[in-house]
Order: structure tokens, then C-alpha cells, then sequence
């Protein structure tokens, strides 16, 4: 019988010096250096790569500083093709216990240097000043929003600009960039570019679209913790990877307020073109400040632009912390994680489509290795995998008409969710064919109490809800400043306690649409035969789901709704519906057959 150590060449490894040797991985002394027989037979070279990443074990000096050839594999028993070996000890990371340095396995913080790796080293707004041409406004990063720099300017596209210690892949997915406004919207910018050797990223805005555009008077968090990943596709951008901006135009001394003192720095300035010393007097981007920059002053004076804390409020209990997009909360919706940092982290409520995707990453990584090509901008979007419509019905009975008296009424309906396939969630706006007449009572809703009532625990009543049986939610424990997970969980049982934890939803909140239905809308909501004006809230509703939804009807949510002594036949319905499908990929609905109210005829 072979006994191990002897170095003959049926050998895999030696052992070391008072060492038993007895391995099954090529590691007899179990300081993972393998050290094998010098040139075995040409037969069996092969055999000495035990991990199959390429790199075999024939008695050389083990590979270090990411060499790879003329070496040995510094770490046999698992694929590191990278040989990457930190403390050049011969001994592989992926298989050292103190790979950074002799003493401790904690790897050294990135943001102590960040200059040494993929991080952002400058944010910037960017408009086109007519003739005068691209001229910024320096960013802070590490301003809270309510200093955060201040934007005076128009224009009609709107340019964030973040610049990289080293190129990045020059390609993202939109889906990965969180914009976060205090007034609870969630701009989405229309395209992207990677410029200056791809250590430049940048993000247009349609500054004609209200939906989608940074508006005056909010204060924005731009996130691209998710959205930029390094050339060599090994890492997400790191450490401080969002920035702060509030957006005010013609406050020209950044004051967080327009004042006459904003008016006379630009008259003092009319007839100068637009430069970098008085980037911030020309209002309209042309290139010139002059009296118009001055007119437009004038007729804004008086506002202001405050963040407050709602702008990075996580749900309805008011956790102030920092965005963080909510892929990184759930990954890939992997529920055998134990590690919660590798699932929850801080996040702001963002799109629901963004929590059942796996991260960029990983997509790349997938994309590269299996040679599918990525979608270029403006490609067309492949088709959705389901066929999904959504409408309102009468709570209980699911009938699409209700009759109330001249005085009006209160009424429950249903969100019933129709597809053909699988999806992982669904958001819209409410529409109704008249302002003021329908109101939405949600003013009480909380996450907590929300979950608990889905789950029939009894003292935590809701007018409106989720179904949060079906749509998604979890519980955290924070630490004192809000910016980090101490735990985390799925049931109910620990939110009985007397110390509850903070309760995160996946879904939108309800509390911003209590009230009545009274913003108009340009889009109508439904095909009319006759021009109608169709008005609608100012947040979504909406949000993923605990697991892909079936194929089928599925009740999302409940709301109760108070209806005006107004008599008259109204409609409600859906505008904007969209459902994220099974390959993560957002796409429209349809509205299906209103909710007809009639009231006092």
C-alpha cells in the first residue's frame, strides 16, 4: 500500500515535518501549499490540477501576485484561476485564513484608501450652456440632503456625471440606478453613457417629462451602489457610491431659498457668457446671462427647497437611513441565506421590480461567460413572458359596478391582478374620471400593522392594506444610527413582543395616497369615445411579490374609499400599469374594465 509523504511520483502531496500525512484534497500538512513529486510522468500531468481551474501542482514555486504561469496552484483544492494571493504568503485567498496579511483574516477597508480601488472620486450636475457648452456644478457626496449642493439651473436634459479610479464594464441596467425624491417620487433617467476611457459614467434626465425628471423645489439621492461594475466585471463600485443634490432654480447664493439678493447677483452679471466663475447665474442654460436669467428670478422668489425626513424614510415607521436599492436587500430572492448582510441591507423603496433580480454582477458575469450579447441602448425590449391586466372590484362580491345613495358613501375594492404567467409583482396609480370625488383612506397604515392584520392578529385593524400574504415583507433590527442590520426575519411571532422590530414591506406606501384622487393627468386612463379628463394620485400602488404569482386572479390590496355626495356615474381605473415578468424585465399592463360608481341615480 502507497503511503503518502514519500514523494514518489504516484504522489499527490508531501507532508510536512512531524506531520502525519493523510490528505484527500493535496494538502497532507494542512498549510495549503501542495507539494508535489518534481516532473512526474508526461501521462499523468494532467492529473495534478485537482481543482480543474487550469493550473497544476508539479513541484514549483507556488503562484503569486496573480501570476499564472510557470507556478504552482497556491491554492490546489479549490478553483481560483486568478491565483490572487494578497500577502504573497503562497497561499491563495479563496483558500487562506489570513489572506490580507499574517495576523488577522479581515480584509483591509477599501474606504480608508479609497484611491486603491473601484470607487467614485467625483459626482456632478451637467448642463449644456447653449454656445457656451457643458458646464458642471460640483456635487458633495458626503452631504446630507438637507445640505446637499444646490442645482439653480433649467435646461432640457439634466446630467449627472460621477467620475472612477479605474474603468468600469461600459454597460449597466437602468433598473440598478435608485433615484429617491423627498416629494416620494422616483425619477427614472432616460439613458446612460460610459465616456473618458469608461472611468466616466453619466445619467440623462428628460427634464420635459414631470415624471421622470429632477423637479424644482425636491431634493433628490442618486444611488449607484448597484448600477457600476468594474472592467474586469470582480466587483460593485465601492464604499460611498451616493450623492445628494436639491434642486432650486435661480438661487443663485445657494441659500435653499430664491430672494431678491439671487435677482441682483444676476442683473450685476447681465451681459456676461456663461463660464465656470457664474455657472450659477445663467438660469436658462443659453449661454448668456441676461435679463431673462433675471426675469425668471424674479418670478420665483419665495421658494424654497427643504428635504425633511422623508426622503430616506424606509416604510411606514420612519427609519431615517441611508438609500441603498432594494436588490441588494434580497439578492436573487435566495431564502436559504443565514448571513443577513448578504441580504438586508439599508435600502429605500424603490421600484418593486428590483428585488427579484439577480445584481448586476452577476447578470455580466453570466452574459460574458455564456457569450450573449447585451441589449444595446434603444434595442428593442425582448417580450414579456405573461399577459397581465389589473382592475378594481367591489371587495367580496367582485362586481365592477356599485350604486350609492345621493349622499354619497364609503366602499371597499379590491386590486385583482390577472396573468397568464408567472410574474414578481405589479405598480399603477389610481385614475378616476373626476377630481375630488373619490378619496383614499390609507392615513392609518403602517407596515407593521399592516403585516400583522394580513396575518389575523387581532388589534391592528387597517382601512386600506396589502395582502402581505402574498406580497412581500420582512423585519429588522437596526443600529442606533440606522445605517446597518444587527437581524433580520420572516416571522411573525418576534413582531408580538415588547420590543418590536422595525417591519420593511416591498411594497409602496399607502399613507401617500390617502386623500382625495385630484392630480390631472395628460394620459387618459381608458380609450373614451369623448375627451375626458382623467385625474390621478401622486404615488403608486403596488409592489413584489412574496413568490412569483401564479397564473390566474390575484387580490394585491384593499382599499377604502369615500365617495363625494356628488351625484353623477364615475369610473376607476389603472394608469401606468406595469408587472416585472420572471426574467426581471418590467413591462406595461393593461387596465381592465373600470370600476363603474354611481352615485345617487
Amino acid at each position: 500500500m502507497e503511503t503518502l509523504g514519500d514523494l514518489d511520483w504516484l504522489e499527490k502531496c508531501a507532508s510536512g515535518p512531524g506531520i502525519p500525512a493523510d490528505s484527500d484534497c493535496c494538502d497532507c500538512d494542512g498549510h495549503g501549499i501542495l507539494d508535489a513529486r518534481l516532473n512526474p510522468p508526461d501521462p499523468w500531468v494532467s492529473n495534478f490540477d485537482f481543482d480543474a481551474d487550469g493550473i497544476q501542482v508539479l513541484g514549483r514555486v507556488n503562484c503569486a501576485g496573480g501570476s499564472t504561469s510557470d507556478c504552482d496552484d497556491n491554492c490546489p483544492c479549490q478553483e481560483n484561476s486568478d491565483q490572487v494571493d494578497d500577502d504573497a504568503d503562497g497561499i491563495g485567498n479563496l483558500c487562506d485564513p489570513t489572506p490580507y496579511n499574517t495576523s488577522s483574516p479581515d480584509p483591509p477597508d477599501p474606504c480608508e484608501t479609497p484611491e486603491n480601488y473601484f470607487t467614485i472620486t467625483a459626482w456632478r450636475s451637467v448642463r449644456t450652456h447653449g454656445t457656451a457648452g457643458q458646464l458642471s456644478v460640483a456635487l458633495d457626496p458626503d452631504a446630507a440632503s438637507d445640505s446637499a449642493v444646490i442645482e439653480p439651473r433649467q435646461g432640457n436634459v439634466q446630467i449627472i456625471e460621477v467620475d472612477l479610479t479605474q474603468p468600469a464594464f461600459p454597460w449597466t441596467d437602468l433598473d440598478f440606478v435608485y433615484v429617491t425624491g423627498s416629494d416620494a417620487s422616483r425619477p427614472w433617467p432616460m439613458s446612460y453613457d460610459f465616456v473618458n476611457n469608461d472611468q466616466t459614467f453619466r445619467l440623462f434626465f428628460d427634464a420635459t417629462d414631470p415624471d421622470n425628471r429632477l423637479n424644482d423645489q425636491v431634493c433628490y439621492t442618486i444611488d449607484l451602489s448597484a448600477a457600476i461594475v468594474d472592467a474586469n466585471l470582480t466587483t460593485e463600485v465601492l464604499c460611498d457610491a451616493d450623492c445628494a443634490i436639491r434642486m432650486l432654480a435661480a438661487d443663485a447664493d445657494a441659500n435653499a431659498a430664491v430672494e431678491q439678493a439671487d435677482v441682483n447677483a444676476i442683473a450685476a452679471a447681465n451681459g456676461q457668457t456663461a463660464d465656470v466663475s457664474n455657472v450659477r447665474l445663467d438660469v436658462n442654460v443659453d449661454g448668456v446671462i441676461n435679463g431673462t436669467d433675471e426675469s425668471i428670478a424674479t418670478g420665483l422668489i419665495g421658494n424654497t427647497v427643504t428635504c425633511g425626513g422623508g426622503m430616506m424614510s424606509v416604510g411606514g415607521e420612519g427609519v431615517e437611513i441611508a438609500a441603498r436599492p432594494m436588490k441588494k436587500l434580497l439578492g436573487a430572492q435566495d431564502r436559504s441565506t443565514t448571513d443577513p448582510s448578504s441580504r438586508v441591507g439599508v435600502v429605500s423603496r424603490q421600484s418593486f421590480s428590483a428585488a427579484s433580480a439577480p445584481d448586476l454582477l452577476t447578470l455580466l458575469r453570466e452574459a460574458v461567460a455564456s457569450g450573449q450579447p447585451l441589449p444595446q441602448q434603444g434595442t428593442t425590449t425582448p417580450p414579456p413572458s405573461a399577459n397581465v391586466s389589473a382592475q378594481w372590484v367591489v371587495h367580496g362580491t367582485g362586481a365592477t359596478t356599485v350604486t350609492l345613495p345621493a349622499g354619497g358613501g364609503t366602499v371597499a375594492v379590491d386590486l385583482v391582478v390577472t396573468t397568464d404567467a408567472p410574474i414578481w409583482g405589479f405598480e399603477a396609480r389610481l385614475a378616476v374620471d373626476a377630481a375630488n370625488v373619490v378619496s383614499i383612506n390609507s392615513a392609518d397604515w403602517t407596515e407593521r400593522d399592516n403585516v400583522l392584520f394580513s396575518h389575523d392578529v387581532d388589534g391592528h385593524n387597517q382601512s386600506s392594506y396589502y395582502d402581505l400574504t402574498v406580497m412581500d415583507w420582512l423585519w429588522v433590527r437596526l443600529t442606533p444610527d440606522g445605517t446597518d442590520v444587527t437581524a433580520w426575519g420572516m416571522d411573525v411571532d418576534s413582531l408580538l413582543g415588547a420590543d418590536p422590530p422595525t417591519v420593511w414591506t416591498l411594497t409602496q406606501d399607502l399613507t401617500p395616497i390617502n386623500g382625495p384622487i385630484a392630480t390631472p393627468t395628460a394620459e387618459p386612463a381608458i380609450q373614451s369615445p369623448e375627451p375626458v379628463q382623467w385625474f390621478t394620485t401622486t404615488a403608486t400602488i403596488g409592489g413584489v411579490t412574496r413568490e412569483p404569482l401564479p397564473a390566474g386572479q390575484t387580490v394585491l390590496a384593499t382599499l377604502s374609499l369615500t365617495i363625494a355626495a356628488q351625484p353623477g356615474t364615475y369610473h376607476l381605473t389603472l394608469t401606468a400599469p406595469q408587472f416585472t415578468d420572471t426574467t426581471h424585465v418590467t413591462f406595461p399592463a393593461t387596465a381592465g374594465q373600470p370600476l363603474q360608481i354611481v352615485v345617487g341615480q
